[in-house]
Order: C-alpha cells, then sequence, then structure tokens
C-alpha cells in the first residue's frame, strides 16, 4: 500500500469520494493477512477477493491500484504454496504490468510455470528479468 494513499480526512473536512471504500478496503486486506496467518486459508481468500473487488476501477471513484496489485500477489501466493499452478499463473497473470510488484509476481510465476510443465513460459520470465529493460 502506498504511503499516504486514500489517507483518512482529519479534523472537520469533509471526506472524498471514495475515502471509506478505500479504508474498508485496506481493512479487508489486513483481515485477509490475518485470517491466513490463523490458519482460515478458505476465509483469507475470500477477503482477498473482496480487496479485488473493492479496488475494481470499473465500480470504484477511487479505485487504489497498488493494494490491488498486492491482493492479487497473495491469492497467487497462497494457491502457489497449495500447489494450485493454474490459480496461481492466473492470479500471477493479474498482476498489472510495469507496476511495482509485477517483477516479483514474474519471478514466482516462474515457478508455477516450472511445476506445470511450461517450461518454455517459465523460462521466457527469467529472461525477461534478465533483460536490460528491467535491470533497474
Amino acid at each position: 500500500v502506498k504511503p499516504g494513499a486514500g489517507t483518512m480526512p482529519t479534523g472537520g473536512e469533509a471526506p472524498e469520494a471514495g475515502d471509506e471504500e478505500n479504508l474498508h478496503a485496506r481493512a479487508r486486506f489486513v483481515d485477509a493477512a490475518v485470517l491466513y496467518a490463523l490458519g482460515e486459508k478458505q476465509a483469507s481468500l475470500e477477503a482477498f477477493k473482496d480487496v479485488i473487488r473493492l479496488t475494481n476501477p470499473r465500480r470504484t471513484s477511487r479505485s487504489d491500484p497498488a493494494l490491488r496489485e498486492a491482493a492479487f500477489l497473495q491469492l497467487a501466493r497462497i494457491h502457489y504454496e497449495h500447489r494450485q499452478n493454474r490459480y496461481a499463473i492466473f492470479y500471477y497473470g493479474k498482476m498489472p504490468w510495469g507496476e511495482p510488484l509485477w517483477l516479483e509476481g514474474l519471478w514466482e510465476s516462474s515457478y508455477a510455470y516450472y511445476r506445470s510443465g511450461a517450461y518454455e513460459k517459465a523460462l521466457g520470465n527469467l529472461l525477461t528479468l534478465n533483460s536490460p529493460y528491467v535491470q533497474d
């Protein structure tokens, strides 16, 4: 989550459109992380999916793309952990290209592709990560 993104209004200011939605989405993300830590995997998955729904730019006036990207990454990681490679690849693929966590998702998706037998795709991801374009 970006620092300062969607912060709550202070004092007597009127809340901006979408502040409550962003706060609810961020709270739901924390809820999902806590549920996962408590071992409630299915409830955690549903909470992360709620975050994605709440941050959908087509459904809200002020979306939080960084939070949405983090939720996709967490969904992919949970599915990868449980050897559900197809679902993991699906969620890794939903991460927006070029965003801060995209390279991390690309790296991690390589393992899911490798485990599912898509060796060319895994190698392609790794070569992309080694390209001069993403060197920095």
